[in-house]
């Protein structure tokens, strides 16, 4: 997606302040292993269309409901 459009996905955010928020995490996972962890789990339950909420898997594709 581009960044006008995950702007979108987020409530109609601008595309400058979707960048703002990348930098700020792309900053903090340099300087915290337990954040960058998280990150990494969620991508890789994302990846295989796995996401697990208050202890409870939700296996759909979430992403369809963004597009």
């Amino acid at each position: 997606l581009s960044l006008p459009e995950i702007g979108v996905v987020f409530g109609g955010k601008d595309h400058t302040t979707v960048l703002h928020a990348f930098k700020k995490v792309e900053g903090e996972i340099r300087i915290n292993q337990n954040l960058k962890n998280i990150i990494e789990q969620l991508t890789t339950n994302i990846k295989q269309n796995t996401i697990l909420i208050d202890n409870t898997v939700i296996s759909n594709n979430i992403m369809d409901s963004f597009l």
